[in-house]
């Protein structure tokens, strides 16, 4: 399978937010990882990662639905 490149990023931004929430002793599960990405996006200056950050926040937003939703993310 190939990736664009803006999958590429989101899916960087997505372990990004990762390792932040991790550095600060938090849960990491779905709505902490979206929280995070949430936060990111709201700082973000650069269109582009901002745009990943929106798409990497629905992507989480809409894997954090139904029965996997008490799951927690591993990396």
């Amino acid at each position: 399978m190939h990736r664009t490149r803006f999958e590429k990023l989101k899916d960087d931004l997505i372990g990004e937010a990762v390792l932040l929430i991790l550095k600060d002793n938090g849960p990491i599960n779905f709505k902490s990882l979206a929280i995070k990405l949430k936060k990111m996006a709201s700082t973000e200056r650069d269109t582009e990662r901002r745009s990943a950050l929106s798409a990497a926040v629905a992507e989480v937003d809409q894997k954090g639905q139904g029965p996997a939703k008490a799951c927690i993310l591993t990396s």
